[in-house]
């Protein structure tokens, strides 16, 4: 009997040993996990902001080109206006020339 009770004491003191050593992996890889998990976070967060700054400056030369295409558009706008007055003032001669090419025409017969 004392010799089934020292082997029983033995073995629970071989589970106890194993249970300890268990519980020291699992503490050992829970704390390896939360320190990948913390990596990853800064990483993403890291990420997170270039992305915001490549967005931010994306945006602002977004809005640089847009206010040139208005300027250009602007321009081109003023210049088509121009152009317009100056055929109208062109038909205007070109009408009044032709009047009074024909008006001499009929003065001639």
């Amino acid at each position: 009997r004392e010799r089934m009770a020292e082997a029983m004491q033995a073995d629970l003191a071989k589970f106890a040993e194993g249970r300890a050593g268990i519980d020291a992996a699992v503490t050992n890889q829970v704390q390896k996990l939360a320190e990948g998990r913390g990596l990853i976070a800064r990483a993403l967060e890291e990420d997170l902001r270039k992305v915001n700054e490549s967005r931010a400056a994306i945006d602002a030369s977004l809005g640089s080109h847009l206010e040139r295409l208005e300027e250009g558009r602007n321009r081109l706008s003023l210049a088509l206006n121009e152009d317009s007055g100056k055929l109208v003032q062109a038909r205007t001669i070109i009408d009044e020339m032709v009047a009074g090419h024909v008006g001499k025409l009929a003065e001639g017969r």
